[in-house]
């Protein structure tokens, strides 16, 4: 059993090198059927869901991964991370501290820390956890970019030109060098009137990390005004908009960055997010239906769930199907394709393959809120089918 488990993890680590990242997740997932408590396969599909942004599902299994194994810092850690992006941070700050009280050396738990305190407007915490990534390195510029950006928060721009400066030479050509340059405030820090039409875009990317929403939005307009066909501007608006429950101008802002780069389907699918929130289903389904045409998504099991979903709600049931199956077939463990479809065999008065979803749900090893969703679904469908003449 252990060496058959050994070939399968070897083939989904193959996998994951050359991008194939469903592959090794369902070779992974099949792995656990033959020991669901190997803490290594765990662990690796926590990391790999991690990086596919499915922050939930990561939790979920690297909660296992710290059940059998106490101190493993690092899933601890990367729990911490992903409540992060889930913004739960008083979660997030739980199991980063437990990953430190294991490993006190843990360079990316301060810097962590420091950056949900920056988030929270936690300042004087963020700058406390930002000096112990530096006193564990003193060359560490992610932790001196993020001191940077809280003295620029602060009104302290030549305290954060010290740390900007201190990443550009370190890093003068990487991804935060680049950023460090465009972050270097003047004095007075009026952007407009110093024309340094890039700061705008910086200032504006700062204020969004610190969740000022309203003035990221503000920076972003002003940026437009000059570079009005930047469509990673109207993006990033529209990503503010979005935070700052502006739904409409955020749709505006998606459709602007499209215009602007009708090749990026990071942008339909964004923007169909967004149309499935607010309820417009024939728009979902035109939008993604153009990104599929541009390419890149038809391994993606978001769009097809999306997709059927919409057709459901429009009571096109056989589409619907058509499209939640496929989302199934990449991803056998998307509980959301298999609701509603579940929801679209109900429709169809189809009860045996309805209740095979639902069971598969409820039977799930993780805990999931659809589990209730489900068994109120049949209750639902129970008393609409007694209801009936």
């Amino acid at each position: 059993m252990k060496e058959r488990i050994k070939k399968i993890h070897s083939k989904a680590i193959s996998c994951y090198r050359q991008n194939r990242y469903e592959e090794a997740i369902q070779l992974w997932r099949k792995a656990l059927e033959f020991d669901p408590h190997e803490v290594e396969i765990m662990y690796s599909l926590g990391l790999v869901l991690f990086e596919l942004k499915r922050y939930q599902e990561s939790i979920d299994y690297l909660k296992e991964v710290a059940a059998y194994s106490p101190d493993h810092y690092k899933a601890l850690m990367v729990i911490g991370t992903a409540y992060i992006k889930l913004r739960k941070f008083e979660l997030a700050e739980e199991y980063l501290k437990k990953s430190l009280q294991i490993n006190p050396n843990n360079t990316l738990a301060y810097l962590n820390l420091g950056a949900i305190y920056s988030i929270q407007r936690k300042f004087e915490q963020g700058i406390e956890f930002f000096e112990k990534a530096l006193e564990l390195n003193p060359q560490e510029t992610r932790a001196l970019l993020g001191l940077g950006k809280i003295y620029t928060l602060t009104g302290n721009p030549e305290k954060a030109n010290e740390y900007f400066r201190r990443v550009i030479e370190l890093e003068p050509d990487s991804p935060l060098g680049n950023y460090a340059k465009k972050a270097i405030t003047t004095s007075t820090r009026d952007l407009a009137d110093s024309q340094n039409i890039d700061q705008l875009f910086a200032e504006g990317f700062r204020y969004f990390l610190g969740s000022f929403y309203h003035e990221a939005i503000k920076n972003y307009q002003n940026y437009l005004t000059y570079k009005p066909r930047d469509d990673l501007a109207h993006y990033a608006l529209a990503e503010s908009q979005l935070r700052a429950g502006q739904l409409k101008k955020a749709f505006v802002s998606f459709r602007n960055a499209i215009l602007n780069n009708p090749k990026n389907v990071l942008y339909y699918k964004e923007l169909a997010i967004l149309l499935d929130k607010i309820g417009e289903a024939q728009d979902v389904i035109e939008i993604l239906n153009k990104a599929l045409k541009i390419g890149n998504l038809e391994n993606d099991a978001v769009v097809f769930t999306l997709l059927g979903k919409n057709y459901l709600k429009l009571g096109k049931y056989e589409e619907a199907i058509a499209h939640l199956k496929k989302a199934i077939r990449f991803d056998k463990n998307n509980l959301h394709a298999r609701f509603e479809l579940a929801k679209a065999y109900f429709k169809k008065q189809n009860e045996n393959l309805a209740r095979e979803q639902i069971d598969f749900i409820i039977n799930f090893p993780l805990e999931s809120p659809l589990k209730k969703a489900a068994q109120e679904l049949v209750t639902q469908s129970a008393v609409a089918s007694y209801s009936q003449p």
